[in-house]
């Protein structure tokens, strides 16, 4: 008995509270209330906490034989792990599904994992998700990640941060676009292969997957820029946009499957769902395809509608550049009814069946619409055999681009032609007068001397 109250009152003086009671269970505290009816062990106070083991990863897994329910705070996850009998598990991914790291904010099995390997860890970061920033990094000297926000599994789960010695600011441009930065991943696997891209915003399932180092980039829609590795400044919202694209820049593409081909397009847009490149092995610069299955086949050129679309207008005609302050080498060689008079207005119905598969859509038939125009190859032939450069006709650029013609442009060697018959006419005209002239002063005459033959004639005996 004696030894009872002696071990009672070391654990007092020990915890340095007033109350322990055994009666149904240890109540510890500091106003003498007596344990919890439902409690074996009851720890109560409104200014302290109760502190459980604490240790690193490796410490905690070395535990010998560690008993169903025995719970450890580790410090380098920065949460409280229990082992179920077979296998420790996170109690914030498994019950408390939020932990905090510094200022960052990490919920899901394996989120922010390796946050911290490094001596700068990341801050001010969001990560939601299985494995959501799994290795994320900072490095070994400067300011660290920062500003991520990764919901989904597996969301920007390899992003880092190279070391650096100016300061990570946008008046730094030769630096700053190089380091992981501001990304927002909502997705399964969105950004999940990104190191050093910084300021991409990505949403959907696996949109700019592999995105490595590339930047500014914004997609929206289930693998969009999903194959995207140094590719920056592309924007895309749609199912698979732009979805090959690998290390193209500043594209646009708007739509289901818009811009799905071309890896290495640069300053391209497209509009409208399926509107993309001719043939998935071609990239093209600076060209725009506008509406459902508009096609380009080149650089530096824009595309509206597919062959279906029988009518492009508006409420005023198109206009175009044709300021004399911005022209020079200015000159008169355009030829006219030479050029006019070799040319074979034709018409004709489309077959669609051909373009479609030059396409890669399922348009066929012939149209029935019967059209009205010249063949393309037979206008720059007129305009080679009357050495004309005429810039009317477009021919391909490669071997999949086809022919077109600028049929507004017609309108030049129309006026020249014109211009010339009124010269023609003119001088025809002025000829005319003077035969005119001439006929009458051959009837004054010829009136003359039948006048004067018709006196003779009448003064003469007989």
């Amino acid at each position: 008995m004696k030894t009872t109250l002696k071990i009672h009152a070391i654990i007092a003086l020990l915890t340095g509270f007033a109350y322990l009671s055994f009666g149904q269970g240890v109540g510890i505290n500091q106003d003498s209330s007596p344990a919890d009816a439902s409690a074996i062990l009851d720890v109560s106070s409104t200014t302290k906490g109760m502190l459980v083991p604490r240790m690193n990863t490796a410490q905690r897994e070395a535990i010998t034989d560690p008993a169903t329910g025995l719970l450890v705070f580790d410090n380098e996850t920065g949460s409280f792990w229990f082992y179920t009998g077979t296998e420790w598990n996170d109690l914030a991914a498994e019950e408390l599904p939020i932990s905090f790291t510094g200022s960052n904010v990490l919920a899901g099995e394996g989120a922010g994992q390796s946050m911290g390997n490094n001596t700068v860890v990341g801050n001010a970061n969001v990560a939601i998700g299985f494995e959501a920033l799994r290795d994320f990094q900072g490095p070994a000297s400067g300011s660290g990640n920062a500003f991520h926000v990764a919901v989904g599994w597996g969301s920007a789960s390899r992003t880092t941060e190279a070391a650096f010695s100016a300061p990570n600011t946008p008046g730094n441009p030769s630096v700053f676009p190089f380091l992981a930065y501001a990304n927002v991943s909502v997705g399964a696997r969105t950004l999940e292969q990104n190191t050093t891209g910084a300021h991409n915003v990505t949403m959907g399932y696996q949109a700019n997957q592999r995105n490595t180092i590339g930047a500014d980039n914004t997609s929206i829609g289930s693998y969009a820029l999903n194959k995207n590795t140094s590719g920056s400044k592309n924007v895309t919202a749609g199912f698979r946009s732009l979805q090959e694209n690998t290390v193209g820049n500043a594209n646009v593409a708007i739509g289901f499957d818009a811009g799905f081909n071309g890896t290495t397009n640069e300053n391209c847009t497209y509009i409208g769902a399926f509107a993309q490149n001719d043939a998935p092995v071609n990239s093209y610069t600076n060209s725009t395809a506008i509406g459902h299955q508009a096609t380009i086949t080149a650089d530096n050129q824009v595309r509206i509608g597919n062959a279906d679309v029988t009518s492009i207008g508006g409420q005023v005609d198109w206009s175009t550049l044709s300021d004399g302050r911005y022209k020079v080498n200015v000159a008169e060689d355009v030829p006219g009814l030479d050029f006019i008079m070799r040319l074979r207005p034709v018409t004709y119905n489309v077959d669609k069946s051909k373009l479609s598969k030059k396409f890669n859509n399922t348009n066929g038939g012939v149209s029935d619409k019967v059209e009205t125009g010249f063949i393309a190859q037979e206008v720059e032939k007129a305009a080679r055999d009357s050495a004309f450069e005429f810039d009317a006709v477009n021919p391909p650029q490669n071997k999949d681009d086809y022919y077109t013609l600028s049929y507004a442009k017609m309108v030049v060697p129309l006026t020249k032609a014109v211009q010339e018959l009124q010269l023609l006419i003119d001088r025809q005209n002025e000829k005319i007068i003077s035969l005119e002239a001439e006929v009458e002063t051959l009837k004054n005459h010829n009136g003359r001397s039948m006048n004067a033959h018709v006196k003779n004639t009448t003064a003469s005996p007989d």
